[in-house]
């Protein structure tokens, strides 16, 4: 059940947050009263150095053993996005581009300027070129396609992961939201002005 952007389940939820450039986990604890609750467990990331950027992408593995943030890197640049072990929070490296989203394997992962497959540690194909400015991405569940809102030109494009093959293209608005549902077959999206 979803409640309030908190994550819960049962008798746990689970927040994750960031705070003053670091990523703050908040992980559960059991209960054996109704309400569930949150105890401060781990600080993972490094601070900022620049007051203008921002953290606004956050994501755990499948497996909870990875934390991927895009903001400041330990050698000090931003502008990317970082993997870090969990719960230890060891660095482990960076990848160039504004993060979108992961495939649910975390196999691929979708940025401003391409796919990247993370088992080959390569760029699968290039985006930025071909279809104009990312603005967001989603995987279907199977992560064998995604949907790409892009800006100049405006649209909407569906991609094979594999290689880049586009699927098809619709659309003329700019899309701020994307979502895939569970089928894999219906995207949503939402639009500034609707």
């Amino acid at each position: 059940m979803k409640l309030l952007g908190w994550n819960c389940s049962a008798r746990t939820c689970a927040r994750a947050t960031r705070l003053a450039g670091w990523l703050l986990l908040l992980i559960p604890v059991s209960a054996d009263d109704v309400k569930p609750h949150l105890v401060f467990s781990h600080r993972i990331g490094v601070d900022w150095n620049n007051p203008g950027q921002w953290m606004n992408f956050v994501a755990m593995s499948p497996d909870g053993a990875t934390v991927a943030s895009n903001g400041a890197l330990p050698d000090g640049s931003a502008g990317g996005i970082g993997l870090w072990t969990f719960p230890q929070g060891k660095y482990l490296r960076s990848i160039l581009g504004s993060p979108q989203a992961f495939s649910p394997d975390w196999r691929f992962l979708a940025t401003d300027t391409g796919i990247f497959d993370l088992k080959s540690d390569r760029q699968v194909f290039e985006l930025s070129p071909t279809y104009g400015r990312l603005a967001r991405a989603a995987f279907t569940p199977d992560g064998q396609y995604l949907a790409l809102a892009a800006y100049n030109p405006n649209r909407l494009v569906t991609v094979k992961t594999s290689g880049g093959s586009r699927v098809r293209t619709f659309s003329t608005r700019y899309t701020a939201a994307l979502a895939i549902l569970p089928d894999g077959l219906t995207l949503a999206s939402g639009h500034w002005d609707n």
